[in-house]
């Protein structure tokens, strides 16, 4: 017997969102990586959902994802210059040169 896939939903601003509070619980990221994880489920939408509407979708995922990142960056809940340190600590810790 196969398994069935499951075809990713349509991406909406609100699943997007959902999406992104959910990556950011369990992750701590930089803005370019946010957005970089929600244009890959922009992407696998468009290509479950195919339409024949010249990207239309794409671009419109994509303005969704800038739009949503920028809220998030200018709330604070995503902040490079922290991510990076953190980062950087983390690095040191495991022994990484610097």
């Amino acid at each position: 017997m196969e398994a069935m896939s499951r075809s990713p939903r349509k991406v909406t601003a609100k699943s997007l969102e959902n999406a992104a509070l959910h990556y950011l619980q369990r992750f701590a990221t930089s803005a370019e990586n946010l957005r970089r994880v929600l244009m890959r489920r922009v992407e696998r939408s468009v290509r479950a959902h195919d339409t024949d509407r010249d990207d239309t979708d794409r671009e419109v995922g994509a303005a969704l994802v800038d739009a949503l990142v920028e809220r998030f960056v200018a709330a604070g809940l995503v902040d490079d210059r922290v991510y990076a340190e953190g980062r950087a600590l983390s690095l040191h810790r495991r022994g990484t040169a610097a």
